[in-house]
């Protein structure tokens, strides 16, 4: 079977962003498929950004994208390049399924160039929300401008493809009231931690020090939650000494202005910079509590499974009753927390009672990346029933 993934962010570019298609591409070659990913140019990229590896035995083709200020610019220079792309790559190639990334989402008018110009089955999976996501950081007219704008290009996609793939149920549920014409096109692939790749990983149980981890952004989705778990800290250095908070990912300004404008002593927080996964997951091992600040409604993001794969305490810092903090929540010690006080009161209820699992179950086997890709494997094998592949 000849696959054509369309991810712009894909390795060798490093970022979460690239995980769930360069699992996904790794798995359908194991499976004996040949895949084809057309992604963005990385070949200017700053080297400490291109760490990660390509899977081996995936074709490359690149699509230069220029860098634009105005995000409406960028989105139609990025879908032409695209489209030009796309349009060499079926003069010389047949492949029996598409499946589109997205975002960035310049991707998603390809859907219907692709149904209506070459017939091949094609798959959107939304990473992350475009048109229905939660404006977590607050609205205003020019964003709301800009959904509209765009509302037709994302319902046009969706009418023209085979299947949508979403990565949370809260997501999909969205989607089905957002588009309750195609909800039967909707499907539910989750986001999973790498099996494959954490084989050797060695998981530090016993020992560790008094280390918060986050493993990935620290004050991205929530600036004032990020503040509030720093003045923690601060105030629980009188009782534990060697607290210390570690940030595996890039480094981010606004935490540095939290870190000024409390007066939190620097040594007391450690950012490593960017990591390779198994490295980054290799470091987060030896915290004795990890952290997720958050405040999206429906979103889980990725992090989430590869703390359950670690399996230590969990402390969700941000709004409760997302999707996000009823799943925490559903752990033996998976902790919400609203306010200052709350996290001092569960920093110390873990580390003066020892607490050193999420759960003493076996957690782990369902929200691994191997069962969802082999859900998407069956997706694909369901819409190409009957087809001769061109690969075989």
């Amino acid at each position: 079977m000849k696959i054509l993934i369309i991810s712009p962010y894909y390795p060798p570019y490093a970022s979460v962003a690239v995980v769930r298609m360069a699992s996904l591409s790794r798995f359908l070659i194991d499976k004996g498929c040949e895949v084809t990913v057309l992604r963005n140019n990385f070949d200017d990229l700053d080297q400490n950004l291109k760490t990660t590896s390509i899977p081996k035995g995936v074709k490359i083709k690149s699509v230069n994208i220029k860098k634009r200020s105005r995000y409406i610019t960028g989105f139609i220079e990025g879908f032409k390049s695209y489209r030009k792309n796309i349009r060499e790559l079926f003069c010389k190639n047949k492949y029996d399924v598409v499946i589109i990334s997205a975002g960035p989402f310049f991707t998603l008018p390809l859907c219907k160039i692709i149904k209506k110009e070459y017939g091949v089955k094609c798959i959107i999976d939304f990473r992350d929300l475009w048109i229905a996501e939660e404006i977590y950081k607050g609205i205003n007219i020019k964003t709301l401008i800009s959904k509209i704008l765009f509302y037709p290009i994302e319902r046009s996609a969706i009418k023209y493809a085979d299947a949508v793939v979403l990565v949370t149920k809260g997501w999909r549920n969205i989607m089905m009231k957002f588009y309750p014409k195609y909800r039967d096109k909707m499907e539910l692939i989750y986001n999973g931690y790498d099996d494959e790749l954490l084989n050797d990983i060695n998981i530090i149980q016993d020992d560790i020090q008094q280390l918060l981890g986050v493993f990935g952004k620290m004050s991205y989705y929530s600036k004032e939650y990020a503040k509030i778990l720093f003045s923690a800290v601060k105030k629980l250095k009188n009782k534990y000494k060697d607290l210390k908070i570690v940030q595996v990912g890039l480094y981010e300004n606004e935490t540095d202005a939290i870190i000024e404008g409390i007066n939190f002593d620097p040594k007391d927080f450690n950012c490593t910079g960017f990591c390779d996964y198994v490295e980054g997951i290799q470091k987060m091992s030896t915290v004795s509590i990890c952290i997720l600040i958050d405040v999206r409604k429906s979103g889980l993001g990725t992090k989430i499974y590869d703390y359950i794969y670690l399996n230590k305490p969990i402390i969700y810092i941000g709004k409760k009753g997302t999707d996000l903090a009823s799943f925490v929540e559903s752990f033996e010690y998976g902790f919400i927390c609203e306010t200052e006080e709350e996290i001092i009161q569960t920093i110390d209820f873990i580390l003066s009672n020892k607490i050193k699992f999420l759960s003493n179950k076996n957690i782990k086997g369902k929200y691994v990346r191997s069962v969802q890709n082999t859900k998407y494997y069956n997706l694909i094998k369901k819409l190409t029933d009957n087809i001769i592949f061109y690969g075989d």
